[in-house]
């Protein structure tokens, strides 16, 4: 019998976050249960309770997750920002500052 990898699991861990993440998106934090997961990856309970052990586990990812994804943007609106100077409503200081005298 074959073993299954690592990246199976992975894999299935990944499914049960994303899941997590699209049911709180969808309704209020403080009414998700289990059994929506559940029902949004399509697995059973044990294959959920074999990758995690409790709902508060799948939200600390599912937050972490979240937080990342909001970090790359903030860090992606950043360089836009610095890249496209004024044209996006921010101010270019040092152009300005030429122009009023300073150094």
């Amino acid at each position: 019998m074959p073993k299954v990898s690592e990246e199976y699991f992975e894999n299935k861990r990944k499914e049960i976050i994303n899941a997590a993440y699209k049911v709180c998106a969808s309704k209020p934090i403080t009414s998700v249960e289990m059994k929506d997961i559940i029902a949004q990856t399509g697995f059973s309970h044990g294959v959920i309770y074999r990758y995690y052990n409790d709902l508060d586990e799948i939200f600390k990812l599912a937050t972490e997750k979240l937080e990342k994804k909001d970090s790359r943007n903030n860090d992606r609106r950043r360089r836009d920002d610095r890249r496209d100077g004024n044209r996006r409503g921010g101010r270019n200081f040092n152009r300005d500052a030429k122009r009023e005298g300073g150094n």
